[in-house]
C-alpha cells in the first residue's frame, strides 16, 4: 500500500534573525529527525549603537538591520553551501520584541473543536485553513501609519488557541521582505514575537500552569503577558528597560555608565555596599521608579488576582534585579514562584543566548 501522508524531511535548516535592543543575532539552525536537539551550525551578532531603537533613529536602525542580513546572505549562506551543499533553509524566521514591535493576540475559536492535545500537525492544519482568513484582526490595528502587520505561528494555551501578530515599522518589514525575496525566495517567511516563542516553550514545562505571568526585561523595554485560565488577558509593554535604568543611575550618581552598570548587575554586591548612605538612597529611588512602572504594567488587566507563577527572562546580569523588584511589589496575596527562562531551564546548552535557543528548540520540535 502507498501512503499519501507527506513525509517530513530528515534534515531541515532554519535561517534566523533575532532583532533585539542591542543588535541583531543571526544563525543557521540544522535539525535532524530522530536527534534530541538541533545544531546551531553558524551564527553572527551585529551590534547596534545604543539608542538605535529610539524614535527618530529609524534610518540608522534600518541600515544596521540591512548590514546584519547581508552578513547572513554573504557569510552564512556561503558556509551552508560549503559544508552542507544539499541543504537549503526552509524557514526564514525573524524574532522581534518591544519597543521595535507591538504584539497583539488574536483568539481563534473553532466552535469548541480544539482538543486538549493540540499537536504541531493540527496547528499547521489550522494555520493554513481557510477559516483563518475569516477571523477579523483586532481593532487596535486601526489607524497605524507607517507600520506593517505580520501574523505569526499559533500558540496553544490550555484548550485555547492564539495567533500572535506583530506590528512593526514598515521600513524594517520591507527590509526583511527584500532580503527574503533576494536570497531566500523559496523559504517560508515568518515574523514571530519573542513573547510568543516563550509562551510556546514554557507551555510544555512541568511547572507551567494555565495561570502565568511572563515578563521579558531587555535593554529598551519591559514586556508582559498575563495568562489566566488559559486565556491571554494582557499583552503589553513599557519602554523602560535596563539601558534607561543604567543611564539614570549614571546621571544621578555622577558616574560613568560603565560603573553604573556594575551596580546594576547581579554579581556586584560589594559595589553597592561601598556606596555612601546618600548614594544608596539615590540608587533606591531609581529602582523605586522602575517598580512603579512595573506595578502599572501588571495592573493593566481586569483580574482580581495576578497569577503567582512567574516566568521571567532578562538580559545577562539583570535577573536578580528583576526578581527583587517583583518580590518587593505588594500585588500578590501569597509569595509568587519565579522561574528564570535560561538555557538551564530546558536542559540544553547549545548557546547562552536564550531567544536563539528557544527558537531553535521550537524549530526542532516541529520537525519531529
Amino acid at each position: 500500500m502507498f501512503s499519501l501522508t507527506k513525509r517530513k524531511p530528515v534534515t531541515r535548516v532554519m535561517a534566523l534573525a533575532d532583532i533585539s535592543s542591542d543588535g541583531i543575532n543571526l544563525a543557521l539552525v540544522r535539525s535532524e529527525l530522530g536527534t534530541s536537539h538541533p545544531d546551531i551550525v553558524w551564527s553572527h551578532f551585529e551590534a547596534f549603537p545604543r539608542g538605535h531603537l529610539e524614535r527618530g533613529n529609524e534610518q540608522r536602525l534600518q541600515s544596521s538591520v540591512r548590514n546584519g542580513i547581508v552578513t547572513l546572505e554573504m557569510d552564512g549562506m556561503r558556509f551552508l553551501l560549503q559544508n552542507f551543499p544539499d541543504l537549503h533553509p526552509e524557514v526564514f524566521k525573524v524574532i522581534v520584541s518591544a519597543p521595535l514591535s507591538e504584539t497583539v493576540a488574536r483568539s481563534l475559536k473553532f466552535s469548541g473543536r480544539i482538543p486538549v492535545d493540540i499537536t504541531t500537525d493540527l496547528m499547521d492544519e489550522i494555520h493554513y485553513s481557510p477559516l483563518m482568513n475569516e477571523i477579523p484582526l483586532p481593532t487596535s490595528f486601526d489607524n497605524k501609519l507607517n507600520t506593517k502587520t505580520k501574523a505569526g505561528s499559533l500558540v496553544p494555551m490550555g484548550q485555547n488557541l492564539y495567533q500572535l501578530i506583530s506590528i512593526l515599522p514598515a521600513s524594517i518589514y520591507n527590509e526583511l521582505i527584500s532580503a527574503h525575496d533576494r536570497f531566500l525566495p523559496s523559504t517560508e517567511f515568518s515574523v514571530e514575537p519573542r513573547m510568543g516563542n516563550y509562551l510556546n516553550i514554557i507551555s510544555n514545562l512541568p511547572h507551567s500552569t494555565d495561570h502565568v505571568c511572563l515578563i521579558d526585561l531587555t535593554g529598551s523595554a519591559t514586556e508582559l503577558c498575563v495568562v489566566s485560565n488559559g486565556e491571554i488577558r494582557n499583552l503589553s509593554h513599557t519602554p523602560h528597560g535596563t539601558d534607561s535604568i543604567i543611564a539614570k543611575l549614571a546621571e544621578s550618581l555622577g558616574l560613568p555608565e560603565s560603573e553604573a552598570e556594575h551596580l546594576f548587575r547581579d554579581n556586584d554586591v560589594d559595589g553597592r555596599s561601598s556606596l555612601s548612605e546618600t548614594k544608596n538612597a539615590i540608587l533606591g529611588d531609581v529602582f523605586d521608579n522602575y517598580e512603579a512602572d512595573l506595578t502599572k504594567l501588571l495592573k493593566e488587566n481586569d483580574l482580581d488576582e495576578l497569577p503567582t507563577t512567574i516566568f521571567l527572562h532578562s538580559e545577562e546580569g539583570a535577573q536578580r534585579f528583576l526578581r527583587d523588584r517583583l518580590f518587593a511589589l505588594d500585588l500578590w496575596k501569597e509569595r509568587p514562584t519565579i522561574h528564570p527562562i535560561t538555557p538551564r531551564l530546558f536542559g540544553h546548552e547549545l548557546t547562552a543566548d536564550t531567544p536563539l535557543l528557544v527558537a531553535s528548540l521550537l524549530f526542532h520540535k516541529k520537525g519531529r
